[in-house]
């Protein structure tokens, strides 16, 4: 897991000269994806530098991808309100874009009520 992640750093400073805001947060995705099961605090990081990054950019998908693993992050450490209010906003940015992943959202949101 260390050289992964050390590779996806390089690749990010890399990408990050280049103002490459997409493969910057896909990037940044990948690390938060990474961590999820093994350090929930290092995934939290990685999601929130994401949707930061992403924050105002015209990339909504990726955004909503921060925020559903973000989401996905907190349920797994037992934060449900945290992991719901990711879900919601990841819900909000696709739900006129992307029918089967806002279903995939509402079945996770479901799972807490």
């Amino acid at each position: 897991m260390a050289r992964a992640e050390e590779t996806l750093l390089q690749a990010l400073a890399i990408v990050r000269e280049y103002a490459d805001q997409f493969t910057e947060g896909f990037i940044l995705n990948n690390l938060g994806e990474l961590f999820r099961a093994t350090d929930p605090v290092r995934s939290r990081h990685y999601f929130n530098e994401a949707i930061h990054r992403l924050s105002g950019s015209d990339l909504p998908t990726l955004t909503a991808d921060a925020l559903i693993g973000l989401g996905d992050t907190e349920e797994s450490t037992g934060s449900t309100d945290a992991a719901q209010a990711a879900w919601r906003r990841a819900m909000t940015m696709i739900d006129k874009t992307d029918a089967t992943r806002t279903s995939m959202i509402r079945q996770r949101l479901e799972r807490h009520q």
